[in-house]
């Protein structure tokens, strides 16, 4: 494994899973905006399938959220010797992920967010995986 001071299991989680699905997750938007953006809610009554110029810019913003996420903590993972620095990055990543999961809770609705069987595979990565990490 490349050099860091985060032990062997965070490392994996942290160094090379987490950048590698943030990644996916930049790159989705590109490959297929339209499912990208009808797929953020399980069973989305929009079936006409009309994605809005608004709709895709903000697609296009969260993909490049989503790259610079991913760039920033293979940047620390590998740069910094210092314990602080992780424990603060960390602590950045659990706010983000409860608020990231919030918001998906939010825009779904309580009825949706607790149907875990109705789920899609987007709200499995956004709510699911996520939520896994705490």
């Amino acid at each position: 494994m490349p050099t860091s001071i985060f032990p062997p299991i965070p490392y994996l989680i942290y160094g090379i899973f987490e950048p590698i699905s943030l990644i996916g997750g930049s790159l989705y938007p590109h490959l297929d905006a339209s499912s990208f953006i009808l797929s953020q809610i399980p069973h989305n009554p929009d079936t006409t399938g009309t994605i809005t110029p608004s709709s895709l810019s903000l697609a296009y913003q969260l993909s490049n959220i989503y790259f610079l996420l991913a760039l920033l903590g293979v940047a620390l993972i590998h740069s910094t010797s210092e314990p602080k620095v992780l424990r603060n990055y960390l602590v950045c990543l659990a706010v983000a992920d409860l608020t990231h999961i919030l918001a998906a809770g939010w825009s779904m609705g309580w009825e949706r967010f607790v149907d875990v069987a109705e789920w899609n595979a987007l709200t499995w990565g956004n709510v699911g995986v996520t939520g896994r990490c705490f």
